[in-house]
């Protein structure tokens, strides 16, 4: 059985951009981890809130639209709205854009979140623990 993820809006953005730092391949990291996704090793959740930061982000459109054709075939993909009070209660966080990524994710069942950025999902590793795509 697949374990869900969450994918936080930098992993779609390493793929979708082919972004590296000064000596990581990060695009090919986020590749990895999207190919043992169609190798059921896992599902992905995505969100609406997910959604409009994806919009705002990603320069190339091309690869997320192939991408997130590909999962939803082989349905490897949950979509969810975030709600109301996970909203609000985001909200009460200095950090409430990735406390609302947090709290959607625990809400779908996701073990983890993958971010480039787990320092930021430190201060919610009560919620679900923040992993590197290199780590899964």
């Amino acid at each position: 059985m697949s374990k869900r993820i969450y994918l936080d809006t930098n992993i779609y953005v390493d793929y979708c951009e082919g972004r590296a730092d000064s000596i990581r391949p990060l695009q090919e990291f986020a590749f990895r981890l999207l190919q043992k996704t169609f190798e059921c090793k896992y599902d992905i959740v995505v969100s609406d809130w997910l959604f409009r930061e994806l919009e705002k982000s990603i320069k190339h459109k091309e690869p997320m639209n192939l991408l997130l054709s590909e999962l939803k075939a082989k349905n490897k993909m949950f979509y969810t709205k975030s709600t109301r009070s996970e909203l609000a209660s985001a909200q009460s966080h200095e950090n409430w854009t990735d406390a609302l990524h947090a709290i959607i994710a625990k809400r779908m069942g996701c073990k983890f979140i993958v971010t480039r950025n787990t320092m930021d999902f430190l201060e919610f590793s009560h919620i679900l623990e923040p992993k590197l795509p290199e780590e899964l």
